[in-house]
């Protein structure tokens, strides 16, 4: 079953997901090993991230048919709070937003910030209902013993409230830089970038969100250290949850570089006539003139 949310990674460092072995083959054989009294064994766990298989021994899934799997989990809402909020994520793609925009003139940034506002609204209602899922099974955490299901649902809970407080804030700034653009201070600057900044500046309730998240986050590091869940949790907290803007300067192109090479050398074969074998020739091709304007 799907025990773990199916979130992007936006505003921390890095983006999209790296590879890691948390050591488990494939659910599925795994399972059938179980059942027939064998053992599945790994010959190689690929490349990134691998954990210590002492430590992921507390933390093996449950290979109990599927019936009861899901009996156990109908006896406590976070449980099922915890595999409806994974199912949620998985029906629909959780939008990531823009953090660079351009900025030749303030027209065109308040375009282009405009433009990046549509979809806060569907990814804050996406993040609304995922934490009104986990919240109904908050009160039965405290029951839960298995270390795998107090991770998952630490986790899951803690990543929703951070980007929550990050899709807030990012709504206002971007709000700030449209009715008073910034102006840039080098001159070849033509790009504002939103970077992680310590600032939360969204109000009381986005605070207490930020310091729910910080709370949550943290019980995965320090209560699974040594997991999937806690390496999940620290790339989560690797970078602040407020955003402060950063100029910079993209390369354009010029329509009067359009063109440039193309009088560069190319190959061809060609057949020698007196040997009959095709040999490599650097042919250029002659300089095109320019049509009449």
């Amino acid at each position: 079953m799907m025990e773990r949310l199916n979130l992007p990674f936006w505003g921390t460092r890095g983006f999209g997901r790296f590879q890691m072995s948390s050591g488990y083959g494939p659910y599925a054989l795994n399972r059938l090993c179980s059942e027939s009294k064998g053992i599945y064994l790994i010959a190689d766990e690929g490349r990134g991230q691998k954990f210590n298989p002492a430590v992921m021994r507390g933390y093996r899934p449950d290979y109990r048919p599927i019936r009861t799997y899901l009996k156990d989990v109908e006896t406590n809402d976070a449980k099922r709070s915890l595999l409806r909020a994974a199912v949620l994520t998985r029906e629909r793609q959780i939008p990531v937003l823009s953090l660079s925009f351009d900025a030749p003139n303030d027209n065109v940034l308040r375009t282009g910030l405009n433009d990046a506002q549509k979809p806060v609204a569907e990814l804050d209602f996406r993040l609304r209902e995922l934490q009104a899922e986990l919240e109904t099974g908050e009160d039965d955490r405290e029951k839960l013993s298995e270390p795998r299901w107090q991770a998952g649902y630490d986790l899951a809970m803690g990543r929703v409230l951070a980007m929550r407080v990050r899709a807030y804030g990012y709504n206002v700034v971007l709000a700030q830089m449209k009715s008073q653009p910034k102006s840039f201070k080098k001159k070849d600057s033509n790009l504002w970038r939103l970077t992680p900044n310590r600032d939360i500046t969204s109000g009381g309730a986005v605070k207490r969100l930020h310091k729910k998240a910080l709370e949550y986050l943290n019980r995965v590091v320090d209560d699974h250290a040594g997991t999937p869940w806690a390496l999940l949790a620290e790339r989560e907290l690797s970078a602040p949850m407020g955003w402060g803007w950063l100029e910079a300067h993209r390369a354009t192109t010029t329509s009067g570089n359009r063109g440039a090479n193309n009088n560069q050398p190319r190959v061809l074969f060609v057949t020698d006539p007196k040997t009959g074998k095709k040999k490599r020739v650097m042919v250029k091709d002659k300089k095109r003139p320019r049509p009449p304007l």
